[in-house]
């Protein structure tokens, strides 16, 4: 059926598009890669000291990828009994804050005492 519209292309470059536009895009892919990569590298960095022998995190060795993976840090901080006791805080005061605030709003949300 004819409807006088134009197709709409689902290329990342539409053909009408100047020079300038395309030069945009592709200079703002490549600056949100870059910021992307900034933003995730701490991340894996702690990913891999946390799974690295602390000799070689001592010695500067670890960048990208753990190198003598242990897992002794996460096992040490399994044995400590005031992680457990924080986990169970934690997960208590989200659960009672979450009731404590939907009994807030239910009770506040009727428009009984709102006056036209």
């Amino acid at each position: 059926m004819l409807t006088g519209k134009k197709k709409r292309s689902y290329r990342w470059f539409q053909p009408g598009e100047g020079v300038l536009s395309r030069l945009f895009d592709v200079v703002n892919v490549i600056l949100m890669l870059l910021l992307t990569v900034i933003m995730l590298y701490p991340f894996v960095y702690v990913t891999a000291a946390s799974l690295s022998q602390p000799a070689m995190l001592a010695s500067g060795a670890v960048s990208w990828w753990p190198k003598g993976f242990t897992t002794l840090a996460y096992q040490r901080v399994a044995e400590d009994p005031f992680i457990w006791l924080s986990y169970w805080n934690t997960i208590k005061y989200t659960l009672l804050q979450t009731l404590f605030g939907l009994l807030v709003h239910n009770s506040l949300n009727s428009r009984s005492h709102l006056r036209y």
